[in-house]
């Protein structure tokens, strides 16, 4: 579940989104770091490494195309 990729404030909608869906941790990194990060100080040592080996090899390798693959946004000067 996303944003309409043309809604206004589809970066907003996706945060409120993401934290509804904390199990997301893709989806939290993206858009509520904060959230994120408080829930990362949780996980257990073997689920952190797996969270950082995901993120590493696919989000963090170019965000800009995740983003746009995944959920439809382009690139927003504000929130990249």
């Amino acid at each position: 579940m996303c944003a309409a990729p043309q809604h206004p404030d589809q970066w907003l909608t996706n945060r409120l989104i993401s934290q509804l869906c904390p199990s997301d941790f893709v989806s939290r990194f993206v858009f509520d770091k904060q959230g994120f990060y408080a829930a990362y100080e949780h996980y257990s040592e073997k689920f952190r490494e797996y969270v950082v080996v995901t993120l590493t090899s696919t989000y963090l390798m170019d965000k800009v195309a995740f983003r746009k693959r995944l959920y439809g946004l382009k690139e927003d000067k504000n929130n990249a």
